[in-house]
């Protein structure tokens, strides 16, 4: 259809009316400017990570050394494969390009990033409890069910390591056929991603990856802090709303214009549904702290379904809440503040949770 002179006008005239009263519209994925780091302070902070993870191989009785690599946004840090590395850096940009629309979508100020984000993969499960041991204390040995990856915000860096088992085959070294294909190209990385996609454990490997690097966004773009309480229904329900892996993407992972459902995470809610259909748990996981104590497979699942409800339907009331929890000034959240301040965007409890409970029935 050809647009008239006076038509064209009056858009022209819509378009910066828009404009001045502040409307934002959304970008295309990929479409925001990425930070620029300081030269010099990406050379020293690759250095110091490198040595620093190195010293954790060693103690860990690993013959694998770290190799780096820094992203847009990202510094990686791993022993795993180039073609890992290469496989890796692009799936962690997907993810950040993914947040960034999310951010506009909550329509929320994000804190600038004055430094790469850290991320450290280890080829082997050994490497990874040796770190995490360091972190979490000794009696992290002694714990029935350890951790598949984590965000520690004293380092500010998210640890997790190959699932797949791949690296632990050969570690850091490139065989002849991606050697073949190129280290670095497109055509390399693609062909390294359909291979390990028919690894056992591929999806659960990029659900965790995507997980704590989500969390590991969420903390620097400011929606929590380490220095004031949030409630973990939000903190994990984040992230869970970026995990679902995607057989058929590339990469084993990329996001459309919104989120999918979570099929495990839906179909571990609903189990958990079945002996408590009154959803009379639901003050306590969004107004006590004690839940992040005692979260479970349906505890994990109940932080997902709220917040994927919230999200798919009450965007408005969400990025409302979220943006009061991004601007409290007091470490403590008492239970009383934590419910006024989801009432003060979600309305009454009894009528969110009619409406929650609809809403989650009819996902599939």
């Amino acid at each position: 259809m050809r647009m008239t002179i006076k038509s064209c006008q009056l858009f022209v005239w819509i378009l910066l009316i828009a404009l001045l009263c502040g409307v934002r519209f959304p970008q295309p994925l990929g479409a925001s400017e990425p930070p620029r780091f300081d030269a010099d302070l990406v050379k020293r902070l690759e250095g110091e990570l490198c040595a620093r993870y190195d010293a954790v191989l060693s103690r860990a009785d690993s013959s694998n050394r770290m190799r780096v690599r820094t992203t847009d946004r990202f510094i990686i840090v791993t022993d795993a494969s180039e073609s890992y590395l290469a496989w890796l850096s692009e799936l962690l940009e997907r993810v950040a390009q993914a947040f960034d629309q999310f951010v506009e979508t909550m329509e929320f100020e994000a804190c600038e990033l004055d430094s790469p984000l850290t991320v450290v993969l280890f080829a082997t499960r050994e490497e990874f409890d040796v770190m995490a041991a360091e972190i979490r204390g000794e009696s992290y040995w002694q714990s029935e069910s350890k951790p598949t990856g984590f965000y520690n915000a004293r380092y500010n860096a998210c640890f997790v390591y190959d699932r797949t088992g791949y690296s632990q085959e050969a570690p850091g070294i490139s065989d002849s056929r991606e050697e073949s294909v190129g280290v670095g190209s497109r055509r390399r990385v693609n062909h390294f991603a359909r291979a390990l996609k028919e690894r056992d454990n591929s999806e659960t490997n990029v659900c965790t990856i995507v997980h704590e690097t989500t969390h590991l966004l969420a903390y620097n773009y400011g929606f929590f802090s380490a220095r004031r309480e949030s409630p973990s229904w939000a903190i994990e329900g984040m992230a869970m709303l970026f995990e679902p892996s995607s057989g058929s993407a590339t990469l084993g992972w990329r996001f459309g214009k919104t989120f999918p459902v979570n099929r495990p995470r839906l179909y571990d809610f609903k189990d958990g549904f079945e002996s408590d259909p009154n959803l009379t748990m639901l003050p306590e996981v969004l107004f006590h702290d004690s839940f992040a104590q005692t979260l479970d497979d349906y505890g994990y699942a109940t932080a997902w379904a709220l917040f994927y409800y919230c999200y798919r339907k009450r965007t408005h009331e969400l990025a409302e809440y979220l943006t009061i929890l991004a601007t409290r000034r007091y470490p403590a959240y008492s239970d009383e503040a934590r419910r006024e301040d989801f009432q003060a965007c979600f309305g009454s409890l009894e009528q969110f949770q009619q409406d929650f409970r609809r809403f989650i029935n009819r996902a599939q």
